[in-house]
Order: structure tokens, then sequence, then C-alpha cells
């Protein structure tokens, strides 16, 4: 058997659909794609985010608390879950502004 022909009996060739590398749905360049979600999923996508924006600064100083008392190392853990709660915090508190002003610019 030739190489040519182990190329054409590959499993990466089969005779599968095609795809173009046009999207159907692909937004024209420098605009964002149309959410066209129900407005409900719209909803608890954003209470998600709005939940996780509001527990990420406080649950790893608490775990910090947690582990200083079990471990003895007080306070360095929890000025450790402080600080990434913090910036973790402002990441998704920036995520969540960018999101929202996008969803009210639709």
């Amino acid at each position: 058997m030739s190489n040519d022909q182990r190329r054409n009996e590959s499993p990466h060739n089969s005779s599968g659909p095609e795809f173009s590398s046009k999207q159907k749905d692909a937004p024209e360049p420098g605009r964002e794609p149309v959410d066209d979600r129900p407005a409900g999923v719209r909803a608890m996508d954003l209470a998600t985010r709005v939940l996780s924006a509001c527990l990420t600064p406080v649950v790893p100083p608490a775990a910090g608390f947690w582990m200083d008392g079990v471990l003895g190392t007080a306070p360095w853990l929890l000025i450790l879950g402080l600080l990434f709660g913090l910036v973790s915090g402002y990441y998704l508190f920036r995520s969540l502004l960018q999101f929202i002003s996008r969803e009210e610019a639709e």
C-alpha cells in the first residue's frame, strides 16, 4: 500500500459534513453577536454573575479565617484570602459591569 492510499484511508479524511470558514450567524467585524436566548435564561445568567461577584470577595477571607483557626497560623491565611478575594472580586465586578453595559446597548 502506498503512502497516498494510506492518507486517503485516514479517519481524518472521512466524508463527514463540510464546514465553511464563514459561519451563518457570524457577526460583522467589530460588532458583538446578538444574544437571542430567552429572557429568563439571560436573567439567570445575570443573577449568576451578580452572585459570583458578591461571594468572591467574601468566601476566600472566610476560608482563610477558618484555616487560621485550624492550623494556628493567624492572621496570615486570612490576609492571603482577603487579597485573593479582593483581586478576584474586582475582576468579576468589572466583567459584570461590561456584561451589563453590553446588555443595555442591545
